[in-house]
């Protein structure tokens, strides 16, 4: 497989001015101006929200030990969802509060919908520009949970939408817009702070971040979904709460259940019975065996090799297998995967480079493989960078914290992988009429 040159790798740098004035513009528009001047500087940090995407929360399976508090106490500021033009048969399910919507349908200045364009650059250097669009009237809908991004100087987030959770969701959800509607809550999270100061083990801390996330599910079926097939995807704190999520409130509901399109729960470990397509996390859940296949899930943590001793994702016992599930693999194309990367990510110096990309987003086709390998402590998603130009980036090494490995791009590492693989359960559901398991 042929490699770009090193003399290519300026080319591959980020849009660093237009991509930070295009995303400070989107962001101005939505949250306070001090917020909104820090964005160009975010964005020309490789060490921006990426880089701690997440963090300890992924490091269980969700298994829940403690009943969840009360609702959340009512927000006055946060906007409602949209009304819904059919009315669910269903009983309306319980709102704790409105719900902050960082992206739905019809919001104004949406960070999930426009500017999806992606440079793709060849193993010889040269570029083309693809265009890309939100899909028109979509079949299914996806229910985005970011990871830990929140710099707030609390254990628990504050109800807020800032350039981090912005940063967040252009980067891994926004290209999913092609293939389904998306929804993605802002929730009270444990921050970045409240992991080192050991919120991750307080019931209360955790069950203000699920409260909001289950509230805001709510919401959107009572007035958004109108038994349109979903997809539920989360990243590290994002996917541990959808795990929960999945436990309490889908996994023993058939009727819920079959609307479950999937699951993408990356970076956070899901497990199953030894040798076992289900059990563990989930009793009716399985992971997903093609990519027509429907209520099942997509699970795997991403290391640059095989995981060290004290690896923190994809962690196996003897009565608990981690799961590793490639979509590439779902899609019949391997071990090649479509690692689909914001363009600020590219970056490897700080200088501003001539001729910088123009979009948002960036593809190097061929540059990145990966395939599930497991052992009896860990199952992981074993990624080689192919192309030199990348090999160099930080965020795809994994040296600066093997325990870690490539926690940060876990999404972005097979995200056109996840963007074809909605897509093709979308089609196979409209085809059967419904779920796969209820032919």
């Amino acid at each position: 497989m042929p490699s770009l040159p090193r003399d290519v790798r300026p080319a591959l740098a980020p849009a660093l001015a237009p991509v930070a004035a295009r995303v400070a513009a989107r962001v101005a528009a939505r949250v306070a101006a001090p917020v909104a001047a820090r964005v160009a500087a975010r964005v020309a940090a490789l060490v921006g929200p990426l880089v701690v995407l997440g963090l300890l929360a992924g490091c269980t399976d969700g298994t829940q030990t403690t009943a969840p508090t009360s609702a959340a106490p009512a927000s006055t500021t946060s906007p409602s969802s949209p009304p819904s033009s059919s009315t669910p048969a269903a009983a309306p399910r319980p709102v704790g509060h409105e719900t902050l919507w960082l992206c739905r349908p019809g919001l104004p200045d949406n960070p999930c919908e426009g500017e999806l364009d992606v440079t793709v650059i060849s193993g010889d250097g040269t570029r083309r520009e693809q265009a890309l669009a939100p899909a028109i009237d979509p079949v299914a809908d996806c229910f985005y949970v970011y990871p830990t991004v929140s710099e707030a100087r609390t254990d628990n987030a504050p109800l807020e939408v800032t350039d981090a959770e912005v940063f967040v969701v252009r980067a891994q959800a926004a290209p999913l817009a092609q293939a389904c509607r998306l929804f993605a809550p802002v929730y009270r999270q444990i921050t970045r702070l409240g992991l080192v100061s050991g919120a991750l083990r307080s019931p209360e801390a955790r069950d203000l971040a699920f409260e909001d996330v289950r509230s805001a599910f709510n919401d959107y079926l009572n007035t958004a979904n109108a038994g349109r097939p979903f997809v539920l995807v989360g990243h590290s704190q994002g996917a541990t709460t959808l795990v929960r999520l999945i436990q309490e409130e889908i996994d023993g509901d058939p009727a819920l259940r079959g609307r479950l399109l999937s699951a993408l729960l990356l970076g956070a470990t899901v497990s199953t019975r030894p040798g076992e397509r289900a059990g563990g996390s989930f009793v009716h859940v399985p992971a997903c065996e093609d990519a027509e296949q429907s209520g099942c899930v997509v699970s795997y943590a991403s290391y640059a090799g095989r995981p060290p001793p004290d690896g923190v994702f994809g962690r196996s016992t003897p009565e608990r297998a981690a799961l590793c599930v490639s979509p590439a693999a779902l899609l019949g194309r391997g071990e090649r995967l479509a690692a689909v990367l914001p363009a600020a990510a590219m970056r490897s110096e700080p200088a501003v480079v001539a001729d910088p990309p123009s979009t948002d987003f960036v593809e190097v086709p061929g540059a990145v493989t990966g395939r599930c390998r497991s052992t009896d402590a860990f199952a992981w998603l074993d990624v080689t960078v192919e192309a030199d130009a990348l090999a160099d980036l930080p965020a795809l090494t994994g040296r600066a914290d093997p325990a870690w490995g490539l926690h940060r791009v876990d999404v972005n590492l097979a995200l056109g992988d996840l963007v074809d693989l909605v897509a093709s359960q979308a089609q196979a559901w409209t085809a059967r009429g419904g779920p796969s398991w209820d032919r």
